[in-house]
């Protein structure tokens, strides 16, 4: 692991950046700290589990746990590498549930929400969504008439509202946040049927089915939705 160390600090000298600090475990026995600006954080996270997965020709006794804790700058470098490995030791000790029913530990990471580590793959397809909604509410996207047309910061709290009808359930799968998400999700898409219409059909069809994800979907939105509520504020800000 000496080759991958020297990269992995070559990378990180060239990147610091005191917002946002991130705690790799590799294989229970290298740590590495990175702080660095959070819109680039989670994709320089997944770059250095797959470059890793290369490294080691992808073997299975070898993986990379990960834990990613947001900060400002006023806060003490200490206790954000502290609050980082805790989440980083969650990803590394805590069960994930599967779709299938299927329950694993390690090779995960977790952001933004606690209780709930992800794979990597999961992480990798939460990232796809959350810039898929952000391009949607700072760039928008072309209608019939070549216009570009955004979404409103509505979308984040229905997001919200239906992880939150979940929770209230008991985060069971069949409650009846089904039926409302079902019905607010119907009602975004028809408000802004062109151009979007056909993505949010199939945003609410993977919501209910979860093809895409080793977790139920449900399970992973209030990261989606939070993710997409931060860069969007940050923005702001």
């Amino acid at each position: 692991l000496n080759s991958l160390s020297k990269l992995l600090l070559v990378v990180f000298s060239d990147m610091l950046a005191p917002i946002f600090i991130i705690i790799l475990n590799i294989v229970a026995f290298l740590i590495v700290y990175y702080m660095g600006y959070g819109s680039l954080l989670p994709d320089i996270a997944v770059w250095i589990n797959e470059e890793f997965k290369k490294f080691t020709y992808e073997n299975y006794n070898f993986s990379i746990s990960a834990g990613i804790s947001l900060f400002d700058d006023k806060y003490p470098i200490y206790k954000a590498a502290l609050d980082a490995g805790e989440l980083e030791n969650k990803a590394k000790k805590k069960e994930r549930k599967n779709r299938d029913g299927e329950k694993k530990k390690k090779n995960g990471i977790c952001f933004l929400d606690e209780n709930t580590p992800v794979s990597w793959d999961d992480f990798k397809q939460i990232s796809n969504y959350v810039k898929m909604f952000y391009g949607w509410l700072e760039y928008g996207e072309k209608n019939k008439d070549g216009e570009k047309k955004k979404i409103s910061k509505g979308l984040i709290s229905r997001l919200y509202s239906i992880y939150e009808e979940y929770k209230m359930g008991k985060f069971q799968n069949w409650a009846k946040w089904r039926w409302r998400a079902s019905y607010s999700l119907t009602r975004l898409a028809r408000q802004y049927r062109d151009p979007y219409e056909k993505q949010i059909n199939e945003f609410a069809a993977e919501l209910f089915t979860s093809n895409k994800t080793e977790q139920e979907l449900i399970h992973l939105l209030f990261i989606i939705a939070n993710w997409t509520d931060l860069l969007t504020r940050k923005k702001e800000n």
